[in-house]
């Protein structure tokens, strides 16, 4: 008999894909009560307010990856792990963990759970140190597949453990908030864009910490010594409870490390900061070439290119797959879906003057590399016949932006005999042109988004001429050199690559 008093979970962090498991970071808000093989009842809200991290093991009794990693001296490279963590960690150890083993499979009678006659005769209770149950439920967390490990921390939010090792465990428990004081925000992570095209929306995402509801809180977010937004936060925000804070704008004009803190009066400062490195689009033509290779399992891959107002401009791979990743179970079928280990190219032409984003899904969760093939994908510029980026080992998705022209500046072509070379550079670009009779002669340098590099006042000038512009401080990347003689004015792109 499935033995469950109580069970509920609300997430405040949106709803997960379809057939996938309960997003990481969700949060759990009502009690979950279960009762143990041996009669003892097991309060997880009692345990998380003790400062305690929950795991669960949600098995099957039948299912063979779960059974190698339960037990010792099975082969599985992690077997044995959560008895080690209970030992160590668990109430006769540092007293940090608590351990419950849960079968989940509601066609699976209590009495399989100890050998004997059973499906497999596996004994899964005799040597377990950790409290084990037969309950149903692996609903709660959207469980997808078997075994699904999960740790539940004393803040209350829920992260997927995966087979690890004991020390990995142990480390990721380290990594738990908890509540501290009566007035206590904490910053749990990023969540906005990390890479864009002219802006980027800063977001993070604030959890109450304290046991007063939160009111106020001031944000902060700086690059080095720089600030580059203050947002004044202010609501009514319950413990546990999680919001998404906006903080503002930031354009991009080359990859900053950016800190996000909460700068107000607060009874714990160790929560208060998070982290995030913003990187600004890539720069081409409007030519670009896709190319897929997949791994042995081509029927989980897809991918599209869509406008910055969401409008799908290109896309392949599994149509049935489209956005939804991270469920690590079969795909469903549909349109497009790529062959095993097979090399996928399909040329894309963008309108000019946009900002368009990348994107690429695995639906199993594991990226296309490397562990069932060497698959890969990679994106190029037709023009420059450079790629852009690439990548495989991406897990369930993947995200670049692409810009293809510069923000603020359009293409001019009023001047001729006006070259610049080599292209792409690796350091010194040099600019001819030639002029029939003196004119005011100005160049300027700017990045992908406009904004200026370089400026350099040439005078008046006549005939042949040949300047050279070191970029040797600069990064790699796209170039706009704007080209100024009299009222006349041309823009050429030119690419930097170390």
């Amino acid at each position: 008999m499935k033995k469950l008093i109580l069970a509920a979970l609300v997430f405040a962090m949106g709803a997960p894909a379809v057939n996938a498991q309960i997003a990481d970071g969700s949060v759990l808000t009502q009690n979950i009560i279960i009762t143990d093989l041996d009669g003892t009842e097991h309060d997880i809200f009692s345990y998380l307010d003790q400062g305690k991290t929950v795991i669960f093991d949600l098995f099957a009794e039948w299912c063979g990856p779960c059974w190698n990693y339960h037990n010792t001296g099975t082969g599985h490279p992690n077997g044995g792990a959560l008895k080690t963590v209970w030992n160590n960690y668990g109430p006769d150890g540092t007293d940090e963990v608590i351990v419950i083993a849960v079968e989940t499979d509601n066609s699976t009678p209590e009495a399989l759970m100890y050998g004997g006659a059973g499906t497999n005769g596996w004994d899964w209770v005799t040597n377990t140190p950790y409290p084990m149950a037969n309950a149903d439920i692996g609903g709660i967390f959207q469980q997808g597949y078997y075994p699904y490990i999960i740790r539940i921390c004393p803040n209350r939010q829920i992260f997927e453990l995966g087979q690890q090792s004991a020390s990995a465990i142990y480390a990721d428990v380290n990594t738990c908030l908890s509540p501290q004081g009566a007035n206590n925000g904490a910053l749990l992570g990023y969540s906005g864009e990390t890479e864009g095209c002219e802006v980027v929306e800063l977001k993070v995402n604030m959890q109450n910490l304290g046991s007063n509801n939160l009111t106020a809180a001031t944000i902060t977010a700086t690059s080095g010594a720089n600030v580059l937004a203050v947002y004044q936060w202010s609501g009514n925000l319950a413990p546990f409870a999680i919001i998404e804070v906006v903080i503002g704008e930031v354009a991009l004009s080359s990859s900053s490390d950016v800190t996000f803190a909460i700068t107000s009066a607060d009874d714990f400062a160790g929560d208060n900061t998070t982290n995030a490195t913003l990187i600004p689009g890539v720069q081409s033509s409007s030519s670009l070439e896709v190319k897929v290779i997949t791994d042995n399992y081509g029927n989980e891959v897809y991918w599209r290119i869509i406008s910055e107002g969401g409008a799908l401009i290109a896309q392949g791979g599994n149509q049935g797959v489209g956005t939804n990743g991270g469920g690590g179970v079969t795909p469903p079928n549909g349109q497009g879906a790529y062959a095993n280990n097979q090399t996928n190219t399909v040329n894309v032409n963008l309108p000019s003057n946009g900002c368009y984003s990348f994107e690429i899904y695995d639906y199993f969760g594991d990226g296309i590399c490397c562990q069932y093939g060497q698959g890969s994908y990679s994106v190029k510029d037709l023009a420059s016949n450079q790629v852009l980026f690439s990548g495989g080992d991406f897990g369930t998705d993947e995200k670049k932006k692409v810009i293809t022209s510069v923000v603020g500046i359009e293409e001019a072509t009023s001047l001729t005999g006006f070259n610049i070379y080599p292209n792409p550079t690796r350091n010194d670009l040099n600019i001819q042109f030639d002029l029939a009779e003196a004119q005011h002669v100005s160049v300027d340098v700017h990045d992908i988004l406009g904004k200026l590099i370089k400026s350099f006042d040439y005078g008046m000038l006549s005939g042949t001429n040949l300047r050279m512009i070191n970029m040797d401080s600069e990064n790699e990347g796209m170039y706009m050199l704007v080209m100024n003689i009299g009222e006349q004015r041309s823009v050429k792109k030119f690419t930097l690559a170390k």
